[in-house]
């Protein structure tokens, strides 16, 4: 989902989404302030799916 028109998350979304690095970020995690959400997700898995992976992980690839 992508930011609303301010920039913060939509209800219920807490999970970042890096378009560029292709990295998910979430609550807690090292980078998660630091992240500019391209687009948001609701779950690991939805993020995942999207093909996004979390700093660290290997890529699928």
């Amino acid at each position: 989902m992508r930011p609303l028109a301010d920039g913060s998350a939509p209800e219920g979304y807490a999970i970042k989404g890096n378009q560029n690095s292709m990295l998910y970020h979430v609550p807690g995690s090292r980078y998660y302030n630091s992240t500019v959400a391209e687009l948001w997700f609701d779950t690991v898995e939805s993020a995942e799916a999207a093909g996004f992976r979390a700093p660290g992980q290997k890529s699928a690839e």
